[in-house]
């Protein structure tokens, strides 16, 4: 299952953020594809014409600017500063399912005491992509894809005033 087909099968939920670098820059790729005029404003040579720009170039520009990883990373955490802002102080609960290759299930508890939290006490330390969505007021969902396991980790996320 692609992370597209993850995202999309989230429908009783709504979207809150993502971190998929390679989902992003394939993204700006294609933008820039078929918006030649605004790619030549990007790397300011305005002196030339949108129909001599090449697919190719464009590529190359995207997957070596380090700039696009960095303003995708600022974009991701200004989402969950938005969203988990109200919930410092607060308890978190994680039920994680079909984690690694093994599809182990776990939990964790603990306390929000910055906005990020939510992303660093989840995730592994490696390459990946993390999709989140809201359930309801103080229930959220993550889905997480990485090396060891490509088909998704489910993590349902519980934000409590006390601990339960």
């Amino acid at each position: 299952m692609t992370t597209k087909q993850i995202q999309n099968n989230m429908c009783d939920t709504d979207f809150i953020a993502c971190y998929d670098l390679a989902q992003y820059l394939e993204d700006d790729y294609k933008w820039y594809v078929n918006n030649k005029d605004e790619f030549l404003i990007r790397i300011d040579q305005l002196d030339r014409e949108p129909s001599e720009v090449q697919d190719e170039e464009i590529q190359k520009f995207i997957y070596e600017d380090d700039m696009i990883s960095w303003i995708h990373w600022e974009d991701f955490q200004r989402e969950i500063y938005y969203y988990f802002r109200g919930h410092i102080g607060r308890q978190v609960h994680v039920k994680g399912y079909n984690m690694t290759w093994r599809n182990l299930e776990g939990q964790k508890t603990f306390n929000l005491k910055d906005e990020m939290d939510i992303f660093h006490e989840i995730v592994p330390q490696t390459d990946l992509t993390f999709y989140l969505y809201k359930e309801d007021e103080d229930n959220y969902q993550a889905v997480i894809t990485h090396h060891d396991s490509p088909t998704g980790e489910t993590y349902n996320i519980k934000i409590t005033d006390y601990e339960k």
